[in-house]
């Protein structure tokens, strides 16, 4: 059992790295299982929510893209992550400390 629900966590990880946009309902319907049975394999694997995860995949496919697609705008970014700007930044405000802006300026400065 312990295996199956590794194995489901691991297909959950990789559904959200390709979209970490996909509501828990339709992720649990891409794994042909329920919203509970996800929320409960997050849980007991990782000993976080589902959201919680979920932020954290939004957060490392943007600050991806904030350190390497330099030549984009913020706003461009954002609607690439089906955001709109001021949502993005805020979220990444929040979660790091640091514009998006503050954080592109670091990893030019830092090249």
């Amino acid at each position: 059992m312990p295996y199956l629900k590794h194995s489901l966590f691991q297909e959950i990880e990789t559904q959200l790295s390709k979209n970490a946009n996909l509501s828990l309902q339709d992720l649990s319907r891409c794994l042909g299982t329920n919203r509970y049975y996800v929320q409960k394999t997050v849980y007991e694997t990782q000993k976080i929510s589902f959201r919680q995860l979920k932020n954290s995949k939004r957060l490392e496919r943007s600050l991806e893209l904030l350190m390497r697609m330099k030549e984009l705008r913020i706003k461009e970014i954002a609607a690439i992550l089906d955001w709109s700007q001021s949502g993005f930044s805020r979220f990444i405000k929040q979660t790091t400390g640091k514009t998006p802006t503050q954080i592109k300026r670091s990893t030019v400065l830092a090249s």
